[in-house]
């Protein structure tokens, strides 16, 4: 039960943070191209750290199947894709200076707890795991956006063309 809610809880702070689970109305505004723009440098920290955490709700979710033998928990967006995406991640934020490596230490152990947590066998967490994987997605396309403006040439969303 404790797990149930900190998972819940986990994901609606994702869901809240940039990015989360709402899509903007409108496209969000051009982000300067200067590499040293701090609004563009905060903007692709907090995404990193939003993908980061929501990369650990996969990885939860995914293990919750195989420990459970439910594929209910399984996202839509599987852990080897995931893992996939998370090392082109990690290569375009350095490209333009960003230090993943201390992000990925901030962000570590609240992704654990919460992998944790959504291992559960509740319906709260199998509802939550059908959410994180379109959470990634958004918050890919976002990040892709804020990194290009920072000057990386690296497209993090596959073509699948």
């Amino acid at each position: 039960m404790i797990g149930s809610a900190l998972a819940g809880a986990i994901l609606i702070l994702v869901a809240s943070a940039p990015g989360g689970m709402d899509v903007p109305a409108s496209p969000p505004a051009r982000v300067s191209p200067r590499a040293s723009d701090p609004t563009a440098r905060e903007a692709a920290d907090a995404y990193l750290r939003q993908i980061y955490a929501v990369y650990f709700s996969i990885r939860g979710c995914t293990e919750a199947s195989l420990a459970h033998r439910k594929a209910e928990f399984l996202p839509s967006v599987s852990l080897d894709e995931a893992r996939r995406t998370m090392r082109n991640v990690d290569s375009a934020a350095k490209e333009v200076g960003i230090d993943t490596d201390r992000i990925w230490a901030a962000v570590g152990p609240v992704g654990v707890i919460t992998a944790e947590a959504l291992k559960a066998d509740t319906a709260e967490n199998i509802a939550n795991c059908a959410l994180v994987g379109g959470v990634f997605r958004i918050d890919l396309g976002n990040l892709q956006n804020v990194l290009h403006a920072l000057g990386s040439t690296r497209a993090l969303i596959e073509k699948d063309f």
